[in-house]
Protein backbone atom coordinates (compact mmCIF):
# COMPACT_ATOMS: atom_id res chain seq x y z
CA UNK A 1 0.00 0.00 0.00
CA UNK A 2 1.38 3.41 -0.97
CA UNK A 3 -0.18 6.67 0.12
CA UNK A 4 0.84 10.12 -0.95
CA UNK A 5 -0.56 13.04 1.02
CA UNK A 6 1.36 15.93 -0.48
CA UNK A 7 3.92 16.72 -3.12
CA UNK A 8 6.60 16.92 -0.40
CA UNK A 9 5.85 13.82 1.60
CA UNK A 10 5.20 10.30 0.49
CA UNK A 11 4.71 7.58 3.01
CA UNK A 12 5.08 3.99 1.96
CA UNK A 13 3.61 1.22 4.03
CA UNK A 14 4.42 -2.41 3.42
CA UNK A 15 1.13 -4.18 3.27
CA UNK A 16 0.63 -7.61 4.70
CA UNK A 17 -2.64 -7.63 2.85
CA UNK A 18 -0.84 -8.90 -0.22
CA UNK A 19 0.75 -11.70 1.75
CA UNK A 20 -2.71 -13.25 2.24
CA UNK A 21 -2.25 -13.66 5.99
CA UNK A 22 -5.53 -11.94 6.91
CA UNK A 23 -9.09 -13.10 6.64
CA UNK A 24 -10.61 -11.47 3.51
CA UNK A 25 -13.48 -10.12 5.63
CA UNK A 26 -11.03 -8.02 7.70
CA UNK A 27 -9.22 -6.50 4.69
CA UNK A 28 -11.51 -3.43 4.35
CA UNK A 29 -11.05 -2.65 8.05
CA UNK A 30 -7.30 -2.99 7.76
CA UNK A 31 -7.29 -0.55 4.83
CA UNK A 32 -9.25 2.03 6.85
CA UNK A 33 -6.88 1.54 9.78
CA UNK A 34 -3.83 1.92 7.54
CA UNK A 35 -5.26 5.15 6.08
CA UNK A 36 -5.82 6.56 9.58
CA UNK A 37 -2.29 5.63 10.61
CA UNK A 38 -0.90 7.35 7.52
CA UNK A 39 -2.89 10.50 8.35
CA UNK A 40 -1.31 10.52 11.82
CA UNK A 41 2.18 9.96 10.39
CA UNK A 42 1.66 12.90 8.03
CA UNK A 43 0.48 15.10 10.91
CA UNK A 44 3.47 14.12 13.05
CA UNK A 45 5.80 14.72 10.13
CA UNK A 46 4.50 18.26 9.76
CA UNK A 47 5.35 19.03 13.37
CA UNK A 48 9.08 18.54 12.77
CA UNK A 49 10.90 21.82 13.00
CA UNK A 50 14.24 22.94 11.64
CA UNK A 51 15.57 24.37 8.41
CA UNK A 52 13.03 23.88 5.64
CA UNK A 53 10.34 22.44 7.93
CA UNK A 54 7.08 24.12 8.80
CA UNK A 55 5.68 23.34 12.21
CA UNK A 56 2.03 23.25 13.16
CA UNK A 57 2.80 22.36 16.77
CA UNK A 58 1.13 24.50 19.41
CA UNK A 59 2.24 24.19 23.00
CA UNK A 60 -0.92 23.68 25.03
CA UNK A 61 0.51 22.67 28.40
CA UNK A 62 3.33 24.18 30.43
CA UNK A 63 5.71 21.52 31.76
CA UNK A 64 8.55 21.62 34.26
CA UNK A 65 7.07 24.50 36.22
CA UNK A 66 8.13 23.22 39.63
CA UNK A 67 11.81 23.09 38.71
CA UNK A 68 13.83 24.29 35.77
CA UNK A 69 15.60 21.68 33.68
CA UNK A 70 18.88 23.53 34.16
CA UNK A 71 18.58 23.40 37.97
CA UNK A 72 17.96 19.65 37.76
CA UNK A 73 20.85 19.08 35.33
CA UNK A 74 23.31 21.06 37.45
CA UNK A 75 22.34 19.16 40.58
CA UNK A 76 22.42 15.79 38.77
CA UNK A 77 25.94 16.36 37.42
CA UNK A 78 27.14 17.26 40.91
CA UNK A 79 25.46 14.30 42.61
CA UNK A 80 26.39 11.79 39.89
CA UNK A 81 30.06 12.62 40.46
CA UNK A 82 29.60 12.36 44.23
CA UNK A 83 27.86 8.96 44.25
CA UNK A 84 29.35 7.16 41.23
CA UNK A 85 31.72 5.25 43.54
CA UNK A 86 28.74 3.08 44.51
CA UNK A 87 28.64 1.41 41.09
CA UNK A 88 31.69 -0.89 41.50
CA UNK A 89 30.83 -1.77 45.09
CA UNK A 90 27.08 -2.35 44.56
CA UNK A 91 26.20 -5.39 46.73
CA UNK A 92 22.78 -6.21 45.29
CA UNK A 93 22.07 -8.64 42.43
CA UNK A 94 20.64 -5.82 40.32
CA UNK A 95 22.28 -3.72 37.61
CA UNK A 96 24.36 -1.12 39.49
CA UNK A 97 24.45 1.35 36.58
CA UNK A 98 20.67 1.41 36.42
CA UNK A 99 19.91 1.52 40.12
CA UNK A 100 22.63 3.90 41.30
CA UNK A 101 22.12 6.54 38.63
CA UNK A 102 18.33 6.21 38.63
CA UNK A 103 18.24 6.88 42.38
CA UNK A 104 20.76 9.71 41.95
CA UNK A 105 18.47 11.28 39.34
CA UNK A 106 15.44 11.10 41.64
CA UNK A 107 17.44 12.48 44.56
CA UNK A 108 18.83 15.26 42.35
CA UNK A 109 15.34 16.32 41.39
CA UNK A 110 14.10 16.30 44.98
CA UNK A 111 17.15 18.14 46.33
CA UNK A 112 17.02 20.80 43.62
CA UNK A 113 13.29 21.21 44.23
CA UNK A 114 13.54 21.34 48.03
CA UNK A 115 16.52 23.68 47.98
CA UNK A 116 15.11 25.94 45.28
CA UNK A 117 13.68 29.42 45.80
CA UNK A 118 10.06 28.42 45.15
CA UNK A 119 9.87 25.69 47.80
CA UNK A 120 8.05 26.51 51.03
CA UNK A 121 10.95 25.21 53.11
CA UNK A 122 13.19 28.00 51.84
CA UNK A 123 16.22 25.76 51.36
CA UNK A 124 16.00 24.20 54.84
CA UNK A 125 16.44 20.43 55.23
CA UNK A 126 13.20 18.58 54.54
CA UNK A 127 11.76 15.70 56.54
CA UNK A 128 10.52 12.68 54.60
CA UNK A 129 9.47 9.03 54.89
CA UNK A 130 10.09 6.56 52.07
CA UNK A 131 7.59 3.71 52.46
CA UNK A 132 8.58 0.68 50.43
CA UNK A 133 12.08 2.06 49.98
CA UNK A 134 13.44 -1.11 48.35
CA UNK A 135 17.20 -1.02 48.62
CA UNK A 136 17.03 2.27 50.53
CA UNK A 137 19.62 3.98 48.36
CA UNK A 138 17.39 6.97 47.65
CA UNK A 139 16.87 7.44 51.39
CA UNK A 140 20.63 7.17 51.93
CA UNK A 141 21.40 9.81 49.30
CA UNK A 142 18.80 12.25 50.61
CA UNK A 143 20.07 11.94 54.18
CA UNK A 144 23.67 12.34 52.96
CA UNK A 145 22.54 15.57 51.31
CA UNK A 146 21.34 16.86 54.69
CA UNK A 147 17.65 16.00 54.63
CA UNK A 148 16.04 14.11 57.49
CA UNK A 149 14.27 10.88 56.66
CA UNK A 150 13.65 7.20 57.13
CA UNK A 151 13.07 4.40 54.66
CA UNK A 152 10.97 1.33 55.41
CA UNK A 153 10.72 -1.91 53.47
CA UNK A 154 9.50 -5.43 54.26
CA UNK A 155 12.65 -7.16 53.06
CA UNK A 156 16.18 -6.52 54.34
CA UNK A 157 18.72 -5.76 51.61
CA UNK A 158 22.49 -6.38 51.45
CA UNK A 159 23.18 -2.68 50.97
CA UNK A 160 21.80 -1.94 54.45
CA UNK A 161 24.86 -3.58 56.03
CA UNK A 162 27.32 -1.28 54.28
Amino acid sequence: MLASYSDRQTVAVFSLLQAHVFDPVSVPYLRVTAAKILEKVEKWGKTMSGPGHVTTYEKRVEHDQALSQQAFRDRYIQMKAKYKHWVPQWPENTDPQKFVFEEVAIASYLCALWEGPGWRGGGKPQTFVDLGCGNGFLTHILTEEGHIGKGYDRQKRKIWDM
